[in-house]
């Protein structure tokens, strides 16, 4: 036999053999793994959470023999000094899309979900998990001026290496995103790796993702804050912390003057010059109404500018008409609400003035803005928007151009009806009048399935008034 040919094969083998002796010891290192946890977590207005969790699972007989088990904590710790007591119900369980066999019980603190039966061992291979449940009792108000949420999104019990968690986090439907401070990171509370996850904003809600692998009883930790107003409050703690829970930003309240800014708000509001309040260089504005079922609306209006500098501007204003046109009954006087204000997500005061014909809102910044591009945020809730007539209910609604646009910049106005109504069923009209009184033809919004939508290129004309007079049908709308 030919000695180079002899050579050259077994020196083949040789190289099959080690590929093999790796393939089968990657194999082995990763042969019982959790590919990918994904949870879809929504803050529900009453207070309960719903939790979806998608588990996808490698199995070999080994760990994991007849199945999964869910841990979940009866007390959740919030911080060093606070703990809450929680409960489930667990809606429903499945795997690789069909419903299967699961228990709950109860040990100490903790809570078990079993997804297995002990006389069915689970043969190896690769499986996804699907977990339904809700969580009741959540105390989201451990701060007096915002609602705060922690969550342990795949716990810290797992036997197995995680390769990838990532988590959606959904809020009640009209809180403004950018109202919302949020951090996450991975390990311990004890000791926190803030490098090994991240968190962004994503679609109506917030999106957590690890950055690497998480070794045996490691987890992803997510936390947020956000104005108070949106979730209902509860009433005690089980425990009080000697620091409340601060916000990132440690902000004050949104809704009253922070007492050690009292003093300082007083001598602004004893002089308030407008000219403070009224950014010169509009780059663009979007505007939301919101009725609700509840015959409520939330307006949220975000303003972005550019200040140059060339004045002291201390934040801004929204001036509204003091009363509301009813068509068979009695204007509406408007008693709007401020759910909160931000200005570059930092919060703000804000001070209210009734005026003869109009209502003044300040909102102000804790320093005088800098040059440079700013954002100004804020929402208004108003009671009895509606007008409730037997046949139709009315809602009408007037919009000026004045100090919040000077700059004539492009303005997106949009009107969402209560849920479930479809904004076709509604006659809206929509125009612009002057300023004396002169009607200047219908506009036509965008309709989508909800809600009514219209841009203004170069935003409402100056000294002008956009005006939206809608009949909705009945039932959608409680009195």
């Amino acid at each position: 036999m030919n000695r180079s040919y002899f050579s050259k094969t077994i020196f083949v083998q040789i190289l099959l053999l080690l590929s093999l002796m790796s393939a089968t010891l990657g194999f082995a290192e990763d042969s019982e793994v959790i590919e990918h946890w994904s949870s879809d977590i929504s803050i529900q207005t009453n207070g309960d959470i719903r939790v979806l969790e998608s588990i996808r699972v490698l199995t070999a007989q080994d760990k994991i023999k007849h199945g999964i088990i869910r841990n979940l904590p009866a007390k959740l710790q919030i911080t060093q000094n606070l703990s809450i007591p929680i409960t489930y119900t667990v809606n429903k369980v499945f795997r690789n899309g069909e419903p299967t066999h699961f228990s709950v019980r109860t040990d100490k603190d903790l809570q078990f979900v079993d997804i297995f039966k002990k006389d069915q061992p689970l043969p190896a291979g690769r499986y996804d998990f699907l977990i339904d449940y809700s969580v009741h009792g959540y105390k989201f108000d451990s701060n007096e001026n915002y609602d705060s949420f922690i969550w342990y999104v795949n716990g810290y019990n797992w036997p197995i290496k995680i390769k990838l968690v990532e988590a959606y986090l959904l809020f009640p439907k009209l809180l403004l995103l950018s109202s919302i401070q949020h951090k996450c990171f991975t390990g311990y509370p004890s000791n926190p790796n803030y490098s090994g996850a991240v968190s962004r904003l994503k679609g109506k809600g917030l999106h957590f993702v690890t950055l690497d692998d998480l070794e045996l009883g490691n987890g992803l930790v997510i936390s947020a804050s956000w104005p108070k107003g949106f979730v209902k409050r509860s009433t005690e703690l089980l425990s009080v912390p000697d620091e409340p829970i601060q916000s990132r930003s440690g902000q004050e309240s949104l809704l009253s003057v922070p007492s050690d800014n009292a003093n300082q708000v007083k001598n602004i509001s004893a002089g308030l010059d407008p000219n403070n309040f009224s950014p010169t260089n509009v780059l663009a504005l979007n505007t939301e109404l919101h009725i609700t079922e509840s015959n409520q609306m939330f307006t949220t209006e975000s303003v972005n500018f550019y200040h140059s500098g060339n004045k002291t501007l201390q934040g801004g204003m929204v001036t509204l008409p003091k009363k509301i046109k009813r068509f068979k009954s009695n204007s509406l006087e408007l008693q709007p609400e401020v759910s909160y204000a931000q200005i570059d997500g930092q919060n703000m005061t804000y001070l209210t003035k009734n005026l003869a014909d109009v209502i003044e809102i300040y909102f102000i910044a804790k320093e005088p803005l800098t040059e440079g591009t700013h954002t100004l945020a804020y929402q208004l809730s108003f009671s009895n928007i509606a007008e409730i007539n037997p046949d139709t209910d009315h809602f009408y609604w007037e919009i000026s151009a004045g100090s919040i646009n000077p700059s004539e910049a492009p303005h997106s106005i949009s009107l969402y009806f209560p849920e479930l109504m479809l904004a076709s069923s509604s006659i809206t009209k929509v125009w612009i009048y002057d300023r004396k009184g002169n009607r200047n033809g219908d506009l036509k919004f965008k309709s989508n399935q909800n809600s009514l939508i219209y841009t203004f290129k170069s935003g409402i004309p100056s000294n002008s008034t956009l005006v939206i007079d809608s009949l909705l049908p009945k039932g959608f709308i409680r009195n």
